[in-house]
């Protein structure tokens, strides 16, 4: 985990202001995001440090589906988000579908929305090396 933050706060970026200046961003580790079946174990280990790392903990069980000990260190995404919600062109719109059920007099809806996920800065996560 410590080996993890220190890469992320080593990534920079450097932006540009208006008038020309140009300054270096720093990454601050924000968040450690784990599969469903590492929760418990993060929890265990943050708790432990009276989570002195200042880490809000991410359980996000679709990650266990393709690895379940693979972990992360992400930046603050109000500093620099990692990835983003997209919507995808040509499901820009909820998809809105009704169907009448005359046997029990009732109206049936289906709504779906489609969204995609963009890496908007790969320096802004770090993935654990097993």
């Amino acid at each position: 985990l410590g080996a993890a933050m220190k890469t992320l706060s080593q990534q920079a970026k450097t932006t540009t202001d208006d008038t020309g200046f140009k300054a270096k961003i720093l990454y601050r580790p924000h968040a450690l995001v784990v599969p469903q079946s590492l929760a418990v174990t993060a929890g265990t280990v943050l708790e432990s440090m009276g989570n002195r790392l200042n880490l809000e903990l991410v359980v996000d069980g679709r990650l266990d589906s393709n690895s379940e000990t693979a972990w992360y260190v992400a930046a603050d995404p109000n500093q620099a988000p990692a990835l983003a919600v997209v919507k995808l062109k040509g499901s820009e719109e909820p998809d809105l579908r009704t169907k009448k059920d005359f046997e029990r007099g009732a109206m049936i809806f289906r709504v779906r929305v489609v969204r995609g996920v963009a890496v908007v800065d790969p320096r802004a996560i770090v993935k654990s090396v097993p």
